[in-house]
């Protein structure tokens, strides 16, 4: 295979559960290094090399191909479907990041969060710490849903 050409390989087929069971500010965390490992492998980096998140991937040498690479690779571990200008679109580390978190994952809130609604056990300043972490986005999202469930239908 000549150098050019980089296998495509799921980095972790174990990330998505991961980012299920995660609270929300470790879930940037995790798609940090799972992505910051996948652009350093197509780069052509060690894979714990450190990715400035906030320096454009194409100015680090990232070309059309393997930008498609990365798509790939990332669609396989995350189980969803992205744009072929994902890399283009979202060109560092830090938007890549952002972009998942806000509009591609669809999480459900970690199990401490979702303990909080049956008013279990779980500890208050934990629970108001964890939805603290939350971005706009998670919280709206987390709102949306809690209403939703609790929507009454009211008499016609």
């Amino acid at each position: 295979m000549p150098d050019s050409l980089i296998p495509v390989q799921a980095v972790d087929e174990g990330m998505l559960p991961r980012l299920r069971a995660a609270v929300p500010a470790e879930r940037r965390e995790l798609l940090m290094a799972m992505l910051s490992a996948e652009l350093a492998r197509a780069l052509g980096l060690a894979p714990d090399a450190r990715i400035d998140p906030r320096r454009s991937v194409v100015e680090m040498g990232l070309d059309s191909l393997r930008a498609v690479d990365v798509k790939i690779a990332v669609e396989k571990s995350l189980d969803c479907a992205l744009p072929t200008t994902l890399l283009f679109d979202y060109p560092t580390l830090e938007s890549l990041v952002n972009y998942f978190v806000d509009e591609v994952l669809t999480l459900e809130p970690a199990p401490a969060v979702q303990s909080a609604r049956g008013g279990g056990e779980a500890d208050v300043a934990a629970q108001a710490s964890e939805l603290a972490a939350l971005t706009e986005a998670e919280l709206a999202s987390l709102l949306a849903k809690e209403l939703a469930d609790t929507s009454v239908e009211r008499p016609r």
